[in-house]
């Protein structure tokens, strides 16, 4: 096999029908997963130093387009499993060049679409709804999409974009960089259906009214002791939390289960970001593992 080993081998699925990643289950067979595209079942191969983490067919014999199919499976769940994502700038740049979230109170994949009128179907990648408006969220990783579902997506009246991950085939990638990719980077999306200019800007002022509907009057800080390292929770505006702590490796290996599947690693300034949806969660969870030093006044 390839040294390089692409990107559907760090993915792999599992009875459920979630899809994991290749540090999230145990070596070899006892991993229990299949491939997304043939359904062959995978040895995880994650128990060495030498080679890339990966996850290889039973037989040795690999299929034809497993990569592409893990991937865009694993890019869905992100969007459906943390509830937004970022619109892109072309019409998102409102203000100056923040960035504009669209969040969901809920997230349908693989969701039919019918045209009553001409009884046209189509499939959406993920189908967001919330209290504004129906959105849908197309993930590209080997074709964009064809000019005719997107000609059916305007004809039924709704927002859409597509999210470009085509770069990410044949490389190796963790969980929180496909995050990043899906959830953030403006680059890799584009406006797929805009009724019109004036509602679009509409759409994303609708969606920009959504993230701060419930508006957080001042930030607030938590501070958290596990030994003698503290632990600082801040939240933001938004409503997302900030955590930060001194590095210490025990810590560490307590903290970053916690966030990691709730948020995305900010390496730039070495903290964590966790979605608000996950505040109760979090605090939870800190409050058993050390003890509260500060919290705010409510």
């Amino acid at each position: 096999m390839s040294d390089i080993i692409h990107a559907g081998m760090s993915f792999a699925l599992l009875s459920t029908g979630r899809i994991v990643h290749i540090d999230d289950v145990p070596n070899g067979a006892r991993c229990g997963c299949i491939c997304p595209q043939c359904e062959r079942s995978f040895i995880a191969k994650n128990g060495g130093q030498e080679r890339a983490h990966h996850f290889a067919h039973a037989g040795g014999t690999e299929c034809e387009g497993g990569n592409e199919t893990a991937l865009h499976m694993a890019a869905k769940q992100i969007v459906a499993d943390h509830r937004r994502v970022v619109l892109p700038f072309s019409l998102g740049e409102i203000n100056g060049q923040e960035m504009q979230f669209v969040e969901f109170d809920s997230v349908e994949l693989e969701y039919v679409l019918k045209n009553a009128s001409t009884q046209q179907r189509i499939i959406a990648d993920c189908y967001g709804t919330n209290s504004e408006m129906p959105f849908i969220v197309e993930i590209a990783v080997h074709h964009r999409v064809e000019s005719e579902k997107g000609a059916m997506i305007a004809s039924l009246g709704l927002a859409a974009i597509e999210i470009d991950l085509a770069d990410l085939i044949g490389k190796m990638i963790c969980w929180d960089d496909l995050r990043k990719a899906v959830l953030f980077e403006t680059f890799r999306r584009r406006w797929i259906s805009t009724p019109s200019v004036q509602q679009s800007v509409a759409i994303v002022e609708a969606a920009t009214t959504l993230v701060q509907r419930a508006p957080i009057p001042r930030c607030r800080e938590w501070c958290f002791a596990i030994g003698q390292t503290w632990i600082w929770v801040k939240e933001f505006q938004s409503g997302d939390l900030r955590v930060f702590h001194r590095y210490d490796q025990g810590v560490r290996q307590v903290i970053e289960p916690m966030c990691r599947t709730r948020g995305y690693w900010n390496a730039q300034y070495k903290n964590w970001i966790v979605f608000k949806q996950f505040k109760a969660e979090l605090l939870e969870q800190l409050g058993k593992q050390g003890h509260i030093i500060h919290a705010p006044n409510w």
